[in-house]
């Protein structure tokens, strides 16, 4: 079994980072250890656990910004913003179900960490842009502080954006400041049944371009009867949903149905924690596209592989693919054929969830164009030039 430690301060956590880079010993860093399975495997690490390092250091309300110890867990800082009817805007993916581990574990840090954002990202941005400040170490055992508690700051570099989809790669952080909203009053979901990519793209785009703009639109690709459906999410005041859904149901002829609040909340849980891909043997890819674009190539990708399912997020600007698994040997080659048809649509494909040996051998992360892959290398030098925090999580980078 690995070395654990288990820091409770900047000060302890800079003295495992030094010990670390002094021997030369790769650290596995980990709040709820939810997203181990994310990434190249680590094959031997000293697990730096970061859950004793937890607790909400301050929340204001009224200036709607909290300020958290980074091994603070996810559903702790809902709870205490659910108290107040605020939320994180963001609406950040619980990778538990998907991963197979215990979400309630997920740590705040990991949140941020790996720029995790859910169905509201069109709307509300992403984990990033909603992050003030932090506290960290560097992989050279340097503690830092960059940002700060309130929404206008000048920061100079703005490093604690840098952090953000990191994946605790090149520092480790310690405390997180960050904005948060109102949460909605009332909440509604029309159901459009549609199978047709290009019928799908339309309906998103022209309901994305009405007054009535929806907080939130996904195409899924198949249902329990195998029919395909497109889905606006509504939030407001209730009696300004009824005239938004009614104008919205309109670009389909009122071909639709309606959720309540109850449905819509499971229905958009599912959807931001991908509980439609219930196959725990199945491969899932991360594939980042312009928005609108998603439906087009979730039908090309479903051609690609052996019991394909697909999800498109974001208006069209997410898709979420699962399939069969294939032997080691074609796992390369399908990974270059999928990111082939990415790249065609101007975006990236990320293996987000396989087996260990499957991430050894195939590239996880979408390959670098070569000034983007040299300007990272001498980022990660700066921070990290051991590479104590990155080992091999992040394969080549």
């Amino acid at each position: 079994m690995n070395e654990v430690l288990r820091p409770r301060t900047d000060t302890e956590v800079a003295e495992a980072i030094q010990w670390a880079v002094a021997s030369e010993t790769v650290l596995d860093v980990i709040g709820g250890g939810t997203k181990r399975a994310l990434g190249h495997p680590l094959i031997e690490a000293t697990v730096l656990d970061l859950r004793d390092c937890r607790g909400i250091v301050s929340y204001e309300p009224a200036e709607l910004v909290m300020t958290v110890r980074a091994g603070t867990p996810r559903q702790e800082v809902e709870a205490a913003l659910a108290e107040k009817n605020q939320m994180l805007a963001f609406e950040p993916m619980d990778t538990g179900f998907l991963l197979e581990e215990d979400g309630t574990r997920q740590s705040i840090g990991a949140v941020f960490a790996c720029n995790l954002a859910g169905p509201r990202r069109p709307r509300s941005g992403a984990a990033r842009d909603h992050l003030l400040g932090a506290r960290g170490v560097t992989g050279r055992g340097d503690v830092f502080k960059t940002g700060g508690r309130v929404v206008k700051n000048v920061t100079g570099y703005d490093l604690s954006k840098l952090l953000c989809g990191s994946y605790g790669t090149l520092a480790v952080m310690t405390e997180i400041s960050f904005k948060v909203l109102p949460a909605p009053i009332d909440l509604r979901t029309l159901v459009f049944p549609c199978s047709d990519h290009g019928q799908a793209a339309r309906l998103m785009r022209d309901a994305a371009n009405t007054p009535y703009s929806p907080e939130g639109l996904a195409w899924l690709a198949y249902g329990i009867d195998g029919a395909g459906r497109v889905l606006m999410r509504l939030e407001g005041n209730t009696p300004a949903l009824a005239e938004r859904a009614a104008a919205l149901a309109a670009l389909a002829s009122g071909q639709c149905r309606e959720l309540g609040r109850d449905e819509s909340l499971t229905l958009w849980r599912d959807i931001r924690d991908l509980r439609f891909f219930n196959d725990p043997a199945q491969w899932v890819w991360r594939i980042t596209v312009p928005p609108f674009s998603g439906p087009a190539l979730a039908a090309d990708l479903s051609a690609l592989v052996s019991g394909g399912r697909c999800l498109a997020d974001w208006a069209g600007g997410l898709v979420w693919l699962a399939h069969d698994p294939v032997g080691e040997e074609q796992a390369e080659d399908l990974a270059v054929r999928l990111r082939q048809h990415a790249e065609a649509a101007q975006g990236g494909a990320m293996l987000f969830r396989a087996p260990a040996a499957i991430r050894k051998r195939v590239a996880v992360f979408h390959p670098r164009p070569a000034a983007l892959s040299a300007l990272e290398k001498r980022v990660r030098e700066a921070f990290d030039p051991k590479r104590i925090l990155c080992g091999e999580r992040m394969g080549g980078v």
